[in-house]
């Protein structure tokens, strides 16, 4: 569908529309706008930008479509997000949390602004003082993964159970974590699943798939690999590549579902394409050893290297040991040598093992 630009430009349907579907035909079209349709345009972004709040959908629409060569395009989102920052610090410096949050946001991932993570956790710690919610969860964000601070897990736990109380579902999320594997807290894995049983029932997907592993695996929870196969079902239609990719898994050795090698190979293959690594690395087992397709070395270190290049050890591994014996590309005993030497690093023991015997030949 073509965006019609001959529009009323007071009608804000026709910007909810753009910022939601910028697929990449809309920006296609988008990029065809002539100088009188960009001027209308410049001067609604700065209208838009007066009466209503940004959003995360606006903000990566704007990101996404000034990667283009459109220069008046290009000119133009420049305006925006500078615009928008020029807002956002007005109404941060005036003490309104939720802008001191979007601001921090922004400094965190570099939009607008130069990435500055300190400069972000001031600004969350300020929104967050004042019982913001977003910024609580943000802020136990920075300290849980030491992004402009150090790393902190129990000042994380303590934030996450601020933002969890204000009902956060990312927050009540989190938290199921920290009990399950004990960050910031005493391990406790019954209460663990019982948040995120609660993440689940306030729309949380990512929660689907980690209570279905709880129930894979018997953590927190009676064992149940029939339930945990129709979760992961569910969070699979929902387009989670981590539920995929466990799904397949499920399918190729028939935990809780009748075992189905093609179905596997589907599910890995729909979630590699996600760009998913641990799917691209199961996607080039299946390729290389038959399973579920016919075998095809070449797409198998093709796959590999796909998920060697996001930093999965264990692709890294099966990479390295294709170029130590040719296996669908040409035998190299250097980049053997190298990949080997990545994987080991991140502890993954056959490539330790294997690297002793991988020295390439001077």
């Amino acid at each position: 569908m073509e965006i019609n630009y001959n529009l009323n430009f007071d009608d804000h349907d026709f910007f909810s529309y753009v910022i939601l579907n910028h697929r990449e035909n809309d920006i296609d079209n988008f990029q065809k706008i002539t100088v009188e349709e960009l001027t209308a345009l410049r001067l609604y972004f700065k209208e838009y930008i007066q009466e209503f709040d940004f959003d995360q959908n606006l903000i990566e629409f704007l990101s996404y479509i000034s990667k283009f060569e459109h220069k008046e395009l290009r000119y133009l989102t420049e305006q925006a997000l500078s615009y928008m920052v020029s807002t956002y610090e007005d109404l941060a410096d005036e003490g309104i949390p939720f802008y001191q949050n979007e601001l921090g946001e922004l400094y965190e991932i570099g939009i607008g602004v130069s990435v500055d993570r300190k400069k972000a956790v001031e600004l969350y710690q300020l929104a967050a003082l004042q019982g913001n919610a977003k910024a609580q969860f943000n802020l136990a964000n920075c300290y849980y993964f030491g992004i402009g601070v150090e790393i902190d897990t129990e000042t994380a736990f303590e934030w996450l159970q601020e933002a969890a109380q204000q009902g956060d579902v990312r927050a009540v999320f989190r938290l199921g974590h920290c009990y399950i594997h004990g960050n910031g807290v005493l391990p406790d894995e019954r209460l663990g699943a019982e948040l995120y049983k609660k993440a689940v029932d306030k729309g949380s997907t990512i929660a689907i798939v980690n209570l279905a592993i709880c129930y894979l695996q018997g953590i927190g929870a009676i064992k149940d690999e029939k339930q945990a196969v129709e979760m992961l079902e569910l969070a699979s239609s929902k387009g989670n590549s981590l539920a995929l990719n466990n799904l397949g898994y499920c399918y190729e050795l028939g935990i809780g579902v009748q075992k189905d090698e093609e179905k596997a190979f589907g599910c890995y293959h729909t979630a590699a394409l996600m760009e998913d690594p641990a799917a691209q690395s199961q996607l080039g087992y299946c390729y290389l050893n038959g399973v579920g397709i016919e075998k095809n070395e070449e797409q198998a270190a093709r796959w590999f290297y796909e998920a060697a290049s996001q930093g999965n050890p264990i692709a890294q591994g099966n990479l390295a040991r294709c170029f130590e014996h040719g296996i669908g590309l040409q035998k190299n005993e250097r980049y053997a040598f190298e990949w080997y030497l990545e994987s080991a690093k991140q502890g993954y023991v056959a490539a330790q093992n294997s690297l002793a015997f991988a020295i390439p030949k001077a």
